[in-house]
């Protein structure tokens, strides 16, 4: 398609996102909910992570119930750290405190195996941090020691981050070959400055190399994450970013809003952003990537293919039990939330003496459970299950029925097209 066609495309998502904005907002305005940016972020789980309590080394509800589990595994070591990055990662690392990370992630594994000898493992995702930033060789041996505690799926799905500087030939190959099919890398932006105030330390041309490799090795398998909302971000660079988009063929893109209620560099210098320019630049994204026949079937992912999975989700929002492995990481497992302690010195230690680096934990009640079931089935853009009766959230059900937020077809609920545009917003409220 020719430059000229390019920016007609983009000239008329903008009318069309101009047309429409002010009716969207007035959605939001009526429904009265909270809209500061910093009263609500990204809504992975319910409930919150900050619910849960000091955890009481009863391990008891780690026991094998079905036959389907994901692992996820935290890789916290990074080649820099990100100035909006709120997960655990470490900038400076040796050799002997990755040796003695890996070690402890074996030992991790090992404990889990043996609680859950007869589960099938559906998916693994090894999350950071930047897997990719340590040597290959750590992380073949974590790979074999997962297919030699569990039993691994014939189909399984096994994605692995990475980020631009981390990402060339040699190194996605070995991946390849290492039976991880999918890839996820952190673009962010496409300009320089951008990518410069957000302290990425890739380039755009690492960005347009490891597109060209992934499409060699990964052609209908990997994700580039893109950020909007970061102070050094105008809705003019997110239109640039867009446009980029147009021939690059990505399979699956995902956008991700800066949340402003985590410390971080970022959130400090970001904090006068308002809801008003963050559901623009929803829109915009919303509007751009459909025009592309891209398909939104889950908060914040667009894919090409419709019958493109993305089994990590699809099974954690599916309220389904996950395994939580490495410092800082979450699972769920038998109505149980855990999360491991956030420093990596303690996690070294608990694992060394108690096998797992669980710190906190919540059980959930029959009504809990169902919450769960609901907010977390709203994420994925499509019908979920839910029988109208006097519980608590009732009202707030009605609420965003009454404003066109939420649809209600017989027992079914699912957010509209303006709710789904903020549905970390509504899902806040659940």
């Amino acid at each position: 398609m020719s430059k000229v066609d390019s920016k007609d495309i983009i000239n008329s998502v903008i009318k069309e996102v101009d047309s429409s904005y002010k009716n969207v907002l007035n959605l939001y305005e009526r429904s009265q909910l909270d809209t500061n940016p910093l009263h609500y972020d990204f809504v992975s789980n319910y409930p919150a992570l900050t619910a849960l309590k000091q955890f009481d080394n009863n391990t008891d509800f780690i026991v094998s119930k079905n036959n389907n589990i994901g692992i996820y595994i935290h890789f916290p070591f990074c080649d820099f750290k990100c100035d909006y990055c709120y997960f655990v990662s470490i900038k400076k690392y040796d050799s002997s405190l990755i040796q003695k990370y890996i070690d402890a992630l074996k030992k991790e594994i090992l404990f889990y195996s043996k609680k859950l000898n007869n589960t099938t493992v559906s998916y693994i995702y090894f999350g950071g941090g930047t897997p990719t930033a340590i040597a290959k060789e750590y992380l073949e041996v974590i790979v074999n020691y997962i297919h030699k505690s569990f039993k691994i799926s014939d189909d399984i799905e096994f994605t692995c981050e990475g980020s631009p500087n981390t990402l060339n030939e040699d190194i996605v190959l070995f991946l390849s070959n290492l039976g991880i099919n999918r890839i996820s890398f952190g673009v962010q932006s496409f300009d320089s400055i951008v990518l410069s105030k957000m302290k990425r330390c890739h380039s755009k041309e690492q960005i347009n190399n490891v597109i060209d490799i992934l499409h060699k090795y990964f052609p209908l398998n990997f994700n580039a994450d893109f950020i909007f909302g970061h102070y050094s971000s105008r809705k003019d660079v997110l239109i640039k970013d867009l446009e980029k988009l147009e021939n690059l063929q990505l399979p699956s893109v995902t956008f991700y809003q800066i949340w402003f209620n985590n410390t971080t560099v970022a959130q400090s210098l970001s904090s006068n952003i308002k809801f008003e320019n963050l559901l623009y630049q929803r829109l915009c994204i919303s509007v751009f990537m459909n025009r592309l026949n891209y398909i939104n079937d889950k908060s914040d992912w667009y894919i090409k293919d419709k019958n493109a999975k993305f089994r990590f989700q699809d099974h954690k929002w599916g309220n389904n039990d996950f395994i939580a492995i490495g410092v800082s990481s979450y699972g769920y497992i038998n109505g149980t939330l855990y999360k491991n302690t956030l420093s990596i010195n303690d996690y070294l230690t608990m694992v060394d003496k108690n096998n797992s680096g669980i710190s906190f934990s919540y059980n959930l009640n029959k009504q809990e459970i169902e919450k769960r079931r609901i907010c977390l089935g709203l994420k994925m853009n499509k019908e979920t299950e839910y029988i109208k009766n006097n519980d608590d959230i009732q009202p707030f059900i009605d609420m965003l029925i009454d404003n066109q937020l939420l649809k209600q077809t017989d027992n079914q609920i699912k957010l509209s097209y303006e709710g789904f545009l903020m549905s970390d917003l509504i899902l806040k409220n659940i």
